[in-house]
This record gives C-alpha cells, structure tokens and sequence, in this order.
C-alpha cells in the first residue's frame, strides 16, 4: 500500500531570503554532541536513559543528518542510521545506505550483510532483488529466523509465493517462538494480504495482524490492518486504526490520513485536518509531508513558510522540493546548518504551526 503524494503546477513566487535561525552553527553542533556521546561505549544506566529519552524526542530526519557526521567512523551511529533511515522507509536514503554498508570500510558480520540485504529490498531498482537473493543465501546456512524472514518477504515481493510459504512453515516449527516473532508474522500477513489467487486471503491476513498488535511498537501492524478494515468497508474501525498506528510512531498511517482529508477519500474533504497530519507526518520523518506543508503555505501566500517548508524538504530529499529549490536559483547545501537548528528546536512550525491552522477554519 502506497501513499500517494500530493503534486500541484503553480508559480513559485520567493520572497527576500529571511534567516531561518539566528545561531544555527552552535545549536546544530551542540546537538551532534548530544548525539555523539549517546553512543559512546561504557555508558551507566542513568546516562543510557537520559540518551533514551532524549533521542526519544528527536525528529527522525533530524537524527540521521546529525547521525551522517559519524557513521564513518563509530559503528554505534551506523548501526543508529541503519536502523532509522530501514524503520521511517527514508527512502532518498536508500543509496546512501547499500554504498555505505557494500563499501568495505567496516568490518564484515551478519548484521552488516542482512543490513545490507534489507535495503537492497527496499529500493527494488533493477538487479536489487537478485543482489539480495545471494546475500540472503549465505546468511540462511545458520537457520537464522532474521535471514529467513528477509528471504521470505523477498519470495513475497517476487510472488513466489509458494516457496515464502515454504519458509513460514519452516519457521512456524516453533510455534511458541513464531507467535513472539513480530515482524515473521507481519510478512506471513502480508502474503495473504498482498498475494495473488489462493494467496489472497484477508481473513487469515486479518487474523494474523491483530495476533501482531500485542507485539507491535512501531505501529506497523496497525497500519496494514487498517488497509484490510478500509477496503472490507469498515471504514470508520479503518481510521480509528490508522489513528491508533500514529499513536505508535507510524509515518505511513500520519501520511495516509493526510491524503485522505486532502482529497476527500473515506472522509469529508479538510484542508485543515489534511494539513495537522502533515505536520505529524513531518514530525515522524516524512519528507514528502514537508514538501505538502510548502504547497499549502503557498496557496496561503505566507511565502516566508513556504520557503522554510520547501528548505527543510530539500535538505532531507525531497526530491520536488530541490527541483523548485535549484529551478529559482537556491544552493540548497547553503541551507543545511539552518534546518538542522530548527529542528532542534522544541517550536518548530513545521510540527505545530498554531496560527496557520486557525486560517485553514
């Protein structure tokens, strides 16, 4: 199930540039230290916990830029990066990430393989699936349940369906351990979910996501199950899910509200509505949900918001934000130290914008 991005032609009018943060350079940088010394090695509980729930109420986007700065040389930012960029599916990432983890400079463990497998199937470009077919190969001699359940949901993205069954019931031998394997069941749900012919079977899909939401952290099982709720007609149990997925930290639930309330799907047709769950969305780690806020905020002329909205998109990678950007005559790289100190700070418009929400009435 795919968000469906919001795409407007307009002409793009730029105001003066305006500074989007007085002291960026010291607020950015006291951050990266923050960060930097929450995965530093031989840290006491009391200090782990403050990291914990500082990284806690860090903009995912955020964290990965600052993150950026490290994950050559400390392999706890790394593994942190990874890790955020495969959850939050920042997808402009992707690249970034199979150069990173192909390219040598670390030393080679299973992590570093079933990693590097993971955003192979993630971006699915060309030769992708068979890159990660032979990587997964290697890493299931073990009988590992992670490499099995990544080669599993690779049989399913290739609709090799009776061999990723072949899989579940391998794993399903421990049952016990199979009905505390999240993510496992997750990939069992979504071949019948998303399967074709005798495949597609949305009770056992259903079942399956609802014995996942006791497991669930991420909001994940909640989201596909709102897409079974959404398309069996159940729609109002549909959108108390997606709500639900949201409350958990799920981007694509927040994104999909947004669409929805934007063009009238489920729902009655609310800019504003539309607009708050782009900030949630923005604030969960969505890119393109920033880019949206820029759209708005120019049917609104507040071109000052717009600007930042459209900086912020950009710096992130978006890649319709740095086309306007570069197509107006903008350096977006000169704007990075400017969205990161926004970002750090607990007012950021961009995640609640109070004012901008009362014109929308």
């Amino acid at each position: 199930m795919k968000i469906k991005k919001v795409f407007f032609s307009f002409l793009l009018l730029f105001v003066s540039p305006a500074s989007i943060a007085s002291d960026c350079n010291s607020m950015a940088d006291k951050r990266l230290a923050v960060i930097s010394n929450c995965y530093g090695s031989n840290l006491s509980y009391e200090e782990q916990s403050a990291c914990d729930d500082d990284l806690s109420n860090t903009p995912p986007t955020l964290e990965v830029q600052l993150l950026s700065d490290c994950i050559q040389k400390n392999m706890k930012c790394l593994e942190r990066w990874v890790q955020l960029v495969i959850n939050y599916q920042l997808v402009n990432l992707y690249d970034i990430g199979i150069d990173l983890l192909s390219s040598g400079n670390f030393p080679d463990s299973f992590w570093i393989q079933n990693s590097l497998a993971s955003f192979y199937i993630l971006r699915g470009k060309d030769r992708d699936y068979a890159a990660a077919e032979v990587i997964l190969a290697t890493l299931i001699d073990d009988n590992n349940r992670l490499a099995l359940g990544n080669l599993a949901e690779l049989k399913i993205l290739k609709q090799e369906y009776e061999d990723a069954l072949k899989i579940f019931e391998y794993l399903r031998l421990n049952q016990i351990e199979f009905e505390k394997d999240h993510d496992n069941l997750l990939r069992l749900a979504q071949l019948y979910h998303f399967g074709s012919g005798s495949f597609k079977q949305w009770d056992k899909a259903e079942d399956l996501y609802l014995r996942a939401l006791p497991l669930s952290s991420s909001g994940h099982a909640e989201y596909l199950l709102a897409d079974i709720l959404l398309k069996s007609d159940r729609v109002e149990a549909g959108l108390i899910m997606l709500d639900k997925a949201i409350d958990k930290g799920s981007v694509n639930a927040a994104e999909m509200l947004a669409s929805f309330f934007w063009e009238g799907i489920h729902v009655e047709k609310n800019t504003r509505k539309a607009f708050k769950y782009f900030q949630v969305a923005s604030k969960l780690g969505s890119v393109s949900a920033l880019y949206n806020q820029g759209i708005i905020y120019n049917q609104l002329k507040e071109y000052r918001k717009m600007k930042i909205a459209f900086y912020a998109a950009a710096v992130f990678g978006d890649e319709n934000a740095i086309y306007i950007l570069e197509k107006n005559g903008e350096i977006v790289n000169n704007h990075i130290c400017d969205v990161r100190a926004l970002f750090s700070r607990s007012d950021n418009f961009l995640f609640y914008d109070h004012l901008t929400l009362q014109e929308l009435d």
